[in-house]
């Protein structure tokens, strides 16, 4: 696999992200496989961009880069749930990602 042989070539947290599939974290040369939370996904649009962008602002707040990627992992799965991202017919456009407040881990 390409992030372990990246992994062992360079001493930074590195992580690869496969939509609905478990995502994959390395740190010091160590790769762990990360869940991913299952949801009736309604449009997928912008998963990925909810994912990095939860999974940044964790790692500005001082999270540990684990626990980030849980947190982007949460958001995305809230943003492609039909719950959360339901299109106004009137605004042809969907209401955004969920904040924050909106992700609830244990």
């Amino acid at each position: 696999m390409a992030l372990r042989r990246a992994a062992g070539a360079i001493d930074v947290f590195l992580a690869v992200t496969n939509g609905p599939e478990k995502s994959y974290g390395s740190e010091a040369g160590a790769v762990r496989r990360m869940p991913v939370f299952p949801v009736n996904a309604i449009d997928t649009l912008g998963a990925g961009d909810a994912f990095h962008g939860a999974f940044a602002l964790a790692i500005a707040e001082g999270q540990l880069p684990t626990k980030a990627m849980r947190f982007g992992a949460a958001t995305a799965a809230l943003n492609a749930h039909v719950w959360w991202n339901f299109r106004d017919p009137h605004a042809g456009r969907s209401r955004g990602l969920p904040g924050g407040q909106n992700v609830f881990l244990k």
